[in-house]
């Protein structure tokens, strides 16, 4: 009898712990993608794409519109069309409304280190005008002698003040189309103009990291592949040659927001706005600095809120073999939930050797104070503003002070380490 219910004990045991465990990794398998095609470019500074593109810029699909709205007569993309909607009044948690910052603070604001005008409106680089597009979607990234911005389709590179030049601010570059990257490069990467292009200063590798979506398919194919488009320079100077390389994606790969981690480049994109799903993908990060050939893992993960990568601040480094973090806000716009209290994260362990192996765990959640999307996650004019009758937009790229946010994440998720002997992570949120 002893021997029966020990058995029963540990069969209890195992089932309860394989319970747990599938619960924790029933995400779908990586999906694996050899890059389609790769090459070294010439300096950046010698690269030119045609003159159709000198004044050309996104709009509808191009812009990061989902598919179900690409075909929209809407010149300046989806993101306008729901402003005429009607929002319900918000209803605040009490709980929320009892930890918002309401008066500003005593301490002495961080003091500014410069200041310049960049890529917008009136805008005048080398090449001429910067053609620009409202809302914005503005990439900065700053290295130890220069400043890379991207605004929608164009992006241009300025000095910073250090050991190369005596001031920051000054136009090296541009503005030029997004795309000039990747002059040369032939397919969709270089042919198809697109907005939500991103760029980010590897620091532990001093390259230059840049992102380019491409939201259209190919010309004659209607059911061929999107693309994800990949630059690495191949040393610090944004200026010089750039590793290129085009992956495919069978999903819309919306609004890509790239993160630094050891062991791969981390990309959480989005399959639309029309679809509560999302991708956690990474890139073969070793192979692509040295521009060899190159793989992308991408997990698809239903029922989520928009996912943001852990990305690393300074040089030290996460523990080895530590996994890269994504977190994620609550909430489902299209579902009407549009309040939550917690944050919810996610683990992603990546295998190169063995892709099957690669695992997207959770979520665990975090509660924090209640949160409601700000104007039901509609993009209308509903923020209230002092010693005025007219209520401010709320843009896609814009959040409310708590209780009321974003539906989306626009901000990275840092970790800094040491931070007072501890790792640091922080997950902000764009206030309006």
């Amino acid at each position: 009898m002893a021997k029966w219910t020990l058995c029963l004990t540990l069969s209890l045991a195992a089932v309860a712990c394989w319970i747990v465990w599938h619960a924790r990794s029933s995400h779908r398998a990586a999906i694996v993608a050899q890059a389609s095609k790769f090459d070294t470019s010439q300096p950046l500074v010698g690269l030119h794409l045609s003159e159709r593109f000198e004044t050309a810029r996104c709009s509808d699909a191009d812009c990061g519109v989902s598919p179900q709205d690409a075909d929209d007569s809407d010149p300046d993309g989806g993101e306008e069309r729901e402003s005429s909607m009607h929002t319900e009044p918000t209803v605040i948690d009490p709980a929320g409304a009892a930890v918002e910052q309401v008066t500003q603070g005593r301490r002495e604001a961080i003091r500014m280190a410069a200041s310049f005008d960049g890529l917008g409106n009136g805008f005048i680089g080398p090449p001429g005008q910067a053609t620009a597009r409202n809302p914005s979607d503005n990439s900065l990234a700053v290295g130890p002698d220069h400043i890379v911005q991207i605004v929608n389709t164009r992006m241009a590179v300025f000095t910073k003040k250090g050991k190369k030049f005596g001031e920051t601010g000054k136009t090296l570059y541009g503005p030029v189309v997004t795309n000039t990257i990747f002059a040369g490069f032939g397919g969709q990467c270089e042919n198809q103009i697109s907005g939500d292009a991103v760029v980010r200063y590897d620091q532990l590798a001093k390259r230059w990291l840049y992102v380019l979506p491409v939201f259209r398919r190919p010309p004659g194919e209607p059911n061929g592949p999107y693309y994800m488009c990949y630059a690495i320079s191949e040393g610090p100077d944004p200026l010089g040659p750039h590793h290129r390389y085009a992956f495919k994606r069978t999903l819309f790969p919306d609004y890509p927001r790239p993160a630094i981690w050891p062991d791969g480049y981390y990309i959480p994109t989005s399959t639309g706005d029309d679809v509560i799903q999302k991708h956690a993908c990474v890139a073969d990060r070793t192979k692509m600095l040295q521009g060899l050939p190159a793989t992308e893992q991408c997990v698809v993960v239903d029922g989520v809120n928009f996912l943001n990568s852990a990305d690393i601040d300074g040089q030290a480094l996460p523990p080895a073999g530590a996994p890269n973090i994504i977190i994620a806000a609550g909430g489902a716009q299209l579902h009407n939930q549009f309040a939550d209290n917690g944050l919810y994260v996610y683990e992603m362990r990546t295998d190169w050797t063995d892709p099957s192996k690669t695992a997207l765990s959770g979520p665990v959640k975090i509660k924090v104070a209640p949160y409601h999307y700000l104007c039901n996650g509609q993009l209308t004019n509903c923020v209230s503003q002092p010693g005025s009758d007219r209520k401010a937009r709320r843009s896609g790229r814009q959040a409310h002070a708590a209780p009321g946010l974003s539906k989306r994440q626009w901000a990275r998720v840092n970790l800094r380490a040491p931070f007072d002997r501890h790792e640091g992570w922080r997950r902000g949120h764009p206030m309006v």
